[in-house]
């Protein structure tokens, strides 16, 4: 998921995937607006959204960033979830499902700063604005 929206920063990708829209959607006009608009934001200010591209890509690859990836059955056929298995945030926010995990280890120093861009980024989605 994070890949997705790490490339979908992309003007270009956001229109692009706006294409697979079918016609029939019922709100796909609100929503070609919306990337129309998301589109020339982010080609006014491409610094904005350079920054967040970095951030993003920190926490891909930071050791909270592996549980965030979607997990491929081929990879672990059979396994059982448990205290390690990974995050299928994909299908949590699909079936807007409630996810417990542990930010931080034995090492608190280790990960900090993408505990804390992890923690705002639960928080944001958690909190939209209007509702803080």
């Amino acid at each position: 998921m994070l890949d997705d929206v790490i490339h979908l920063l992309n003007p270009v990708a956001m229109r692009a995937r706006m294409d697979y829209v079918p016609a029939l959607y019922p709100r796909r006009d609100v929503l070609a607006e919306r990337t129309r608009v998301s589109t020339s934001l982010i080609n006014a200010e491409p610094a904005t959204i350079a920054e967040l591209g970095r951030q993003l890509r920190e926490l891909r690859a930071s050791p909270f960033g592996r549980w965030l990836r979607p997990r491929h059955r081929a990879c672990h056929p059979g396994a059982a979830p448990g205290p390690m298995a990974e995050i299928d945030l994909s299908r949590a926010v699909a079936e807007r499902a409630v996810v417990l995990f542990r930010l931080g280890g034995p090492d608190p120093s280790a990960g900090a700063e993408s505990s804390a861009m992890l923690t705002r980024l639960v928080c944001q989605t958690c909190w939209p604005p209007g509702r803080r």
